[in-house]
């Protein structure tokens, strides 16, 4: 039976934009986390166990102009493209240019 027990350790950045529908002006958040993950054995069975550290930008902006801002998370895949207007004028959350989602919606 296999004892050994195997640890990734990994860091996480979500994105997320958002913009007040009342004065328009945009916010965007950047979250850091770090993740590690063990995988053992323990009775004949696999078993993992999962921590997470916040590292960076706990807390985000909740409101703006007294009103609930809608976050949009992005889902950012580094291409060929150039980032351009496209990219910082976006509304969706999908983001296929050369930035990997840093100007993402920031207008």
């Amino acid at each position: 039976m296999a004892t050994e027990s195997e640890t990734f350790k990994f860091t996480l950045n979500n994105r997320s934009f958002a913009a007040c529908k009342t004065c328009g002006k945009r916010h965007s958040h950047l979250h850091v986390e770090e993740v590690i993950r063990t995988t053992y054995w323990y009775l004949g069975m696999m078993k993992t166990n999962r921590s997470v550290k916040t590292l960076e930008n706990p807390v985000r902006v909740e409101t703006c102009c007294d009103k609930r801002l809608k976050w949009i998370a992005v889902k950012a895949r580094v291409t060929d493209h150039k980032c351009d207007a496209r990219c910082r004028n976006a509304k969706s959350g999908d983001c296929d240019c050369s930035c990997g989602g840093v100007n993402h919606g920031l207008g």
